[in-house]
């Protein structure tokens, strides 16, 4: 096996077109001919460069470059604030070990184990995650499903609790803690989850991480029931294999709760320049859902750089309409396809779970 450092020197010498480059979610989701690749290699190289002391990773930079001289030293401020946001450190993992499973390079293997280890020392006794850790105060201290940060993790580990290739070289011991840490985790998004008059309903997109309550974040991110992240938290509990009672109500409820607040004969559309958004009737739209739903009424509402709550979408400013996705068919697919699956692999002719899987 060659070393990383050689891999790198030749990834120089038979350097690839940037722009012909793949995308970090086009790279995770490759087969193992592209990881043994100089493609893969500088990927590699990148994503170990960013990875910070603490196992962590910071978000919303190019891993298929290493960081320069001067975003090193901006890295370094931040260089124990590892996060779970917009994808990182749970991707990262993702990669190294495939990176690891296709070469057998004892650098990816230890950054993914660095990780592991991360991710277990960040989460709440309760089962929760913050956005970042250690903990920055504010909203990031708050269990964080916005942008299925959590549902990303939770993820990850039940790839390596359903025995993965790729995650072979995880040792009993760790396999045990992720385990465990699996288990907490699934067991913190029940007890999160939203219950009105004892049924359980949907999420928000953050709770708080000492009473579980909705809790908001940025100002135009009011506690509420989320029409987009409750989703892929469905999807999630829909792996559990086999489900109990708990989980079976909660996808379920779940999903009567999306299927009932489904939003039908409207459309957002751009204008010319798509500086701004519309709400337009389309009487053949697909049906699509709110990303805020207020907790007592279930009525979308949308909030601006303000926080004063709104219930029609027009009345919040233009930046914000353009710049934030209030609206998407985010339900869509889970209600037509995944729940549908599950039901029928769990579920008998008399609405009760089944033994036969």
């Amino acid at each position: 096996m060659r070393p990383l450092h050689v891999l790198a020197t030749l990834a120089l010498l038979f350097s690839f077109n940037p722009l012909d480059a793949k995308s970090w979610k086009e790279a995770i989701d490759s087969d193992p001919d592209w990881y043994r690749s100089e493609e893969a290699h500088s990927y590699c190289e990148a994503v170990l460069a960013y990875q910070y002391p603490s196992g962590g990773w910071p978000k919303n930079h190019d891993m298929s470059h290493a960081p320069s001289a001067t975003q090193k030293e901006k890295l370094a401020v931040y260089s124990r604030k590892g996060t779970i946001d917009n994808g990182a450190t749970y991707s990262q993992i993702e990669f190294l070990a495939k990176y690891h499973s296709a070469n057998q390079d004892p650098a990816s293997r230890e950054a993914a184990v660095r990780g592991f280890r991360f991710l277990l020392e960040a989460q709440y006794d309760n089962g929760g995650w913050p956005m970042f850790y250690p903990l920055l105060g504010s909203y990031h201290d708050n269990i964080t499903f916005n942008d299925n940060a959590i549902a990303g993790v939770l993820n990850l580990l039940m790839d390596v609790r359903k025995g993965k290739k790729s995650y072979e070289f995880i040792n009993d011991e760790l396999r045990s803690e992720l385990r465990l840490s699996l288990e907490r985790g699934i067991q913190n998004v029940l007890d999160c989850q939203v219950r009105q008059n004892g049924k359980p309903t949907v999420w928000a997109a953050q709770h708080d991480p000492v009473t579980l309550r909705p809790a908001a974040a940025r100002a135009f991110e009011p506690a509420s029931l989320s029409g987009a992240e409750s989703v892929e938290l469905a999807k999630f509990l829909m792996r559990v294999s086999p489900p109990n009672q708990e989980i079976k109500d909660a996808i379920e409820g779940a999903m009567t709760w999306l299927d009932e607040h489904a939003i039908y004969g409207l459309e957002l559309r751009y204008n010319e320049d798509k500086s701004d958004r519309f709400l337009v009737t389309a009487p053949d739209a697909p049906r699509m859902w709110a990303r805020f739903y207020e907790l007592e009424t279930n009525r979308p509402i949308f909030t601006g750089r303000d926080s004063a709550i709104h219930y029609e979408f027009m009345e919040i400013e233009r930046e914000r309409r353009a710049g934030y996705a209030y609206y998407g068919t985010w339900a869509e697919k889970v209600l037509a396809k995944n729940y549908p699956e599950w039901r029928a692999k769990w579920i008998n002719e008399n609405g009760q779970l089944t033994t036969r899987n």
